[in-house]
């Protein structure tokens, strides 16, 4: 059994969103496109942690535009000569 939950955020189309949230946290999301919102299905596979990095997120989402949004961090894969793997 998962709960839906149908939101969105002030200032992002809901296919935005999903995508910046995809990176920054883990859960499992989908944009509605009828209603430009978007939907987490949360469950009991959710830890705590989980819903914090994801609500936290959210907010970081709120409190910018896709325009003004901090970049998020990134990790290079280096293959063995040291150059990055793409």
């Amino acid at each position: 059994m998962a709960t839906l939950v149908t939101f969105r955020i002030d200032g992002w189309p809901a296919r935005a969103a999903v995508d910046e949230l995809e990176h920054r946290a883990f859960a499992i999301l989908r944009d509605l496109p009828a209603l430009d919102a978007l939907r987490i299905s949360v469950g009991w596979w959710l830890t705590e942690a989980e819903l914090d990095r994801f609500t936290e997120a959210v907010e970081l989402l709120a409190g910018h535009t896709p325009e003004t949004l901090p970049p998020r961090r990134s990790l290079a894969v280096l293959g063995a000569d040291g150059s990055p793997i793409r």
